[in-house]
Formats: structure tokens, C-alpha cells, sequence
């Protein structure tokens, strides 16, 4: 990811911008030039490096104007007085910066498979394992674990369609000239902008002055900031459940690793906070991008600093929040036996759901039913009989409640079953094409 936006990286992006719009022009017959020579010249240009831009750079103090004398400097003089012919800044600067995201938003899809991956095999292997229910913090109906993952699976697919729409749509180029009118090229200019973007690999954008619109831009980058998003919430489960009391899932944690430089006990989700640290600072910027929508005229520099800094920054944070997660859930220990204690103490209101629904289809008064069942439940039990004994004191629930109805809604297996059921079905019907 660090390679596609280094800055050696952008003049090569930069210089098969220059080498796809000269190629075009040698096509229609506007320049005359070997065609061999201009191979030899690209393969020479595609040499340069940053620095001998920056030479020119430091002179001109206009990065392309630089670019284009590096290149002129390297190649045949026959090939050097064609370059940028029709084009202006923002037709190399913009192309390359598509190209740059085109290429990011690749390595994000490839990480996201694995992770998705991962999730998906957890969700089967889990899809049985009982653990309590927690609404609000406070216990509510038995659950399965990889149901509960289910959703982040969910979640990560939708990122993932979301990304590659984005790739589909939003990832395009121009050749407009000084305005976006092509008047330097007319009337062949959009025949020379079809040519040079194929063979950049990019779709003509739909209309634009100077610049690619930024609403463009601002789709697709929103759209990683909502996985960064989806990557807490999945790194956050993972904390709040290897919290002490809970324990139910752990990080990974090899012998010579420290959790505390003074507690040696320690065994904190280092991975799992880095991962909703890192996505606090990337919602942050969200704004930005929003307010890089809105230039004056056709055009004004006030994207570009902000853009330079931003975009990189913003991929290379959420592939390092990807390849953390992916670290999180290959050693990811699930505490069976804890999951089975929790479920245990939570005792019998966390049947008090299905109880009240059994009661509703014995002809009870749901609300009537829910009241009482409140009541009751500001005890404890300790066994279905108490309970049992608990509802036949009461004059209203001994007619919709027998001893079975209690063990049907405190048998585990229809709780198993009901997750287990709807992880088949979504799984069955899943295409990860």
C-alpha cells in the first residue's frame, strides 16, 4: 500500500499518463513517431525518479511542469517536443490519482477477502457454541456465538459490494485540457480521451471542467470509512467479550509477550483497541472529504494539499487495520468453558422472552402475562420447580403455564436450533463472487 503512494510510485503513474495520451496521438495520425521508439522512450521515462523531478521542481516550483522536463530529458528529442500535447496539470494529476486509488482499493478487496474468509469459517465453527445473550449490557436469550458473528460477516460483504461498486463507477479519468472542454484537441478529443483511458485501464468520467468531480472521489473514500467502522465494531466485540467476568474470547498471546509493564498478569486486546483507536482518527475524516466536493469555477487548488495527505494516509490505515484484524482472528481462543459458565449463572430470566411467548399461545394476555412474568422475575431461582412453584402462586399464570412449558422454554436445543437455522439459511444463499 506505502508503494503505491510513494512518490517515485506517482511519477511512474505519471508517466504512463503522458506515454498513453502520446500513443493515442501517434494512433490518429497527429504525430509521426516510430512506434518502437516510442516504446524505447516510455521504458527510458519509467526510469526516472523522483528526485530528478524534484531538481526541476525546486526551479520551476510546478511539479508537472518538472515531470515533463525529466522525461524530455531522457527520451529522443522526436518524442519529447510531443509530450502533454492537449493536456493540462490536472489531466496527469487527477488520472494518476484514480489510478493510485484503483490500485489501493485492489489490495483493500484482497485483504477484506481474508478476513472475510475468516469470519465465515468462524461463524461455522461456532454456529452451536451457546453463549448469553446481552442486550444494553444486561443478559437477554440465549445465543449461539457464530450467530452473533454472523452479522459482522454481514456487515464485511456489504463493505465489500460497496467497494467494488465503488471501483465500477467512481474510478475514472479525463482528458479535458485547460477547462475540461477539450478545445485543444477538438473535434478529435473525446475519440484521443477514449483511447488514452483504455489504455490506462480507466472509464471516461461523465462530465468535468478541470478536475474529475470530487463527489467521485468522496463516494469511494466514505465507503472505506464505513469499513474502518465495520472493523470496530467486530475489534470492540472482541474486547468487550475478553473483558474480566466475561472471558468468553481471547487474543491470541504468546509466552514471551508483557501486558503490563507492572501487573504480570495481564493479558490485554492490544490488536482489538489499535483497531477502534485507528478507526476514531479515520471517521474523523470524513469532513474533509465531504468539503473537497466544493471548488470555485473550474477549478481552484484548495483539494490538492488536503488530498495528498489524506488519501494515503487513509489506506494505509485501514489496511493496517485489516491485516490487524486478520492477525486478531487467526488466534482468536474461545473460552468454551467460560461461555458455558455465563450462560449458567445468568439463571432463568434469560427464558423469560420465550416463556412469555409460550403463555401468549396458551391464550393468555401478552400484556397481563408480561407484567406478572416481571414480577416473578425479581427473583431467583435455583431450579425449573422453583420457578414452576414461583408461577402457580400466582392466580393469573397457573392457567397458562404448566411444568413442560417451562422446559420447553429452558431447553437449550431450540435456542441452538433457531441460530443454527438462520446461519444455514444465510449461508446457503451467500455468493462471495
Amino acid at each position: 500500500m506505502r508503494k503505491i503512494f510513494d512518490r517515485d510510485s506517482w511519477v511512474k503513474y505519471a508517466v504512463d499518463v503522458e506515454f498513453a495520451l502520446l500513443e493515442s496521438l501517434v494512433e490518429i495520425g497527429l504525430f509521426n513517431i516510430d512506434k518502437e521508439m516510442l516504446r524505447e522512450a516510455h521504458n527510458r521515462a519509467r526510469e526516472i525518479n523522483y528526485a530528478l523531478v524534484k531538481k526541476y521542481e525546486e526551479r520551476y516550483k510546478h511539479e508537472l511542469f518538472a515531470l515533463i522536463h525529466a522525461i524530455y530529458e531522457v527520451v529522443d528529442r522526436e518524442v519529447g517536443k510531443a509530450l502533454h500535447v492537449g493536456m493540462t496539470s490536472n489531466d496527469v494529476i487527477d488520472n494518476v490519482l484514480m489510478l493510485q486509488i484503483r490500485d489501493a482499493l485492489r489490495i483493500i478487496l484482497k485483504r477484506l477477502d481474508e478476513v472475510i474468509n475468516l469470519v465465515k469459517n468462524f461463524v461455522e465453527r461456532y454456529k452451536k457454541q451457546l453463549v448469553v445473550g446481552r442486550t444494553h449490557g444486561r443478559y437477554a436469550v440465549p445465543i449461539t456465538l457464530g450467530f452473533r458473528f454472523l452479522l459482522y460477516l454481514d456487515e464485511l460483504l456489504r463493505s465489500r459490494g460497496e467497494i467494488k461498486n465503488s471501483l465500477e463507477r467512481f474510478i475514472v479519468g479525463k482528458l479535458g485540457g485547460a477547462v475540461g472542454s477539450q478545445v485543444e484537441l477538438y473535434p478529435e478529443g473525446a475519440k484521443i480521451e477514449s483511447l488514452m483511458l483504455q489504455k490506462l485501464g480507466l472509464k471516461p468520467a461523465s462530465t468535468y471542467l478541470q478536475i474529475i468531480p470530487r463527489d467521485l472521489i468522496a463516494y469511494t473514500l466514505l465507503r472505506i470509512i464505513v469499513l474502518s467502522s465495520v472493523l470496530e465494531h467486530i475489534a470492540n466485540e472482541i474486547r468487550v467479550l475478553s473483558k474480566s467476568g466475561i472471558d468468553e474470547v481471547s487474543e491470541g498471546f504468546n509466552m514471551e509477550q508483557v501486558g503490563s509493564s507492572v501487573m504480570p498478569h495481564k493479558r490485554n486486546p492490544v490488536l482489538s483497541e489499535k483497531v477502534c483507536g485507528l478507526a476514531r482518527y479515520i471517521r474523523g475524516l470524513a469532513p474533509s472529504i465531504l468539503e473537497n466536493i466544493v471548488f470555485e469555477d473550474e477549478r481552484d487548488l484548495r483539494n490538492s494539499s488536503l488530498e495528498r495527505t489524506l488519501i494515503p494516509e487513509l489506506f494505509l490505515l485501514v489496511d493496517e487495520q485489516l491485516i490487524t484484524i486478520r492477525d486478531i482472528l487467526e488466534s482468536l481462543i474461545v473460552n468454551v468453558k467460560k461461555c458455558e459458565v455465563n450462560l449458567e449463572s445468568a439463571g432463568y430470566e434469560i427464558y423469560s422472552s420465550l416463556l412469555l411467548h409460550i403463555g401468549v399461545r396458551n391464550g393468555g394476555d401478552r400484556q397481563k402475562i408480561h407484567e406478572r412474568l416481571k414480577k416473578i422475575f425479581l427473583k431467583q431461582y435455583k431450579s425449573i420447580e422453583e420457578l414452576y412453584e414461583a408461577i402457580k402462586s400466582d392466580d393469573f399464570l397457573v392457567n397458562y403455564f404448566n411444568i413442560d412449558d417451562l422446559r420447553m422454554a429452558t431447553d437449550l436445543n431450540i435456542y441452538i436450533s433457531a441460530c443454527e437455522s438462520k446461519i444455514n439459511q444465510y449461508l446457503n444463499n451467500l455468493n462471495l463472487e
